[in-house]
């Protein structure tokens, strides 16, 4: 079985360095024509402005909450914790901004108290920040849930894998040496990825906290900082550009086509090599493997 369906995609459609601006600006639109009754008696402009800048902040509180996720210990609890924890992290983040941006755009149709909430936040700035965040925990953390929604079906598909003892997934038994020389941090990696790839990692890319592994035997996507796996695997692969790891021996060679560079790799990919890296990789996999091809305009 190959993991080949949740990779390297928000919903399997594109990276989310990528969707999260592009849904902001969608979702920026649709509010606006919407006409919700946070913004009522606001003109276009005003309703553009206002919900601009709540995306936008909403936005940035998923990117911050990414950063936290990436971290090991997250790695450790189960992911709709872990999911729901950063949620957690992220409204109370974006709490403060939203009010914020209320004080200098406030809204005709929020100025009058008309529950016991409303009375509460206007006791003072401590009591406001609390109740704001109360309204934005439900709609954060659900948003939050439905980005992680890879991830969640992943693990999902993991727990539904047939246990086969302490077996390599690849149907390799890995000798009592060989486990001695993996370190802490390199089998806690290992241990996370899903027992149909296998453990033969060609290569692995970063898209905000998650980390997109590619192995001889699939794909699958996980939580995690591609530091860390450059720092467990050491000599054993190249960061060959910001979001990109390879595995040394799965490189088949090293090709600059006009202004691009990247590794081949023997699964067929191609990964991208950053120009500052340029000189390393040649370096490293020997300009015998150097392979430059004309440019195609």
């Amino acid at each position: 079985m190959i993991i080949d369906r949740n990779n390297s995609t928000l919903f399997g459609i594109a990276p989310m360095r990528a969707t999260l601006p592009a849904a902001g600006v969608v979702l920026t639109a649709l509010f606006v024509a919407m006409r919700p009754a946070a913004t009522e008696g606001l003109d276009v402009l005003a309703r553009s402005a206002f919900w601009a800048l709540h995306i936008g902040i909403g936005l940035a509180g998923i990117y911050v909450a990414s950063l936290v996720v990436r971290q090991s210990v997250f790695r450790r609890w189960p992911a709709a914790l872990s999911v729901l924890v950063t949620g957690l992290i992220g409204a109370f983040i974006v709490a403060p901004l939203y009010l914020v941006v209320e004080a200098f755009m406030p809204v005709p149709a929020a100025q009058i108290p008309d529950d016991a909430l409303d009375h509460f936040a206007a006791r003072g700035p401590g009591q406001a920040v609390i109740v704001e965040y109360l309204e934005v925990v439900p709609a954060f953390v659900s948003a939050w849930f439905a980005i992680n929604l890879p991830l969640l079906l992943r693990r999902g598909d993991d727990e539904s894998e047939p246990s086969d003892g302490d077996d390599d997934p690849s149907g390799r038994r890995a000798s009592a040496g060989e486990a001695e020389d993996v370190d802490d941090a390199r089998r806690m990696f290992l241990d996370s990825l899903p027992r149909a790839v296998g453990r033969d990692i060609v290569s692995v890319s970063s898209d905000l906290h998650y980390l997109h592994v590619q192995t001889v035997n699939g794909r699958a996507m996980v939580l995690g900082n591609l530091r860390d796996v450059v720092q467990a695997f050491g000599d054993d692969g190249l960061l060959v550009h910001k979001s990109h790891w390879v595995c040394s021996r799965h490189v088949s060679r090293y090709t600059v086509a006009g202004q691009r560079a990247f590794c081949e790799m023997s699964s067929g990919a191609k990964v991208p090599v950053s120009r500052r890296k340029r000189k390393e990789v040649k370096a490293m996999f020997g300009a015998a493997n150097a392979v430059r091809l004309a440019s195609v305009q």
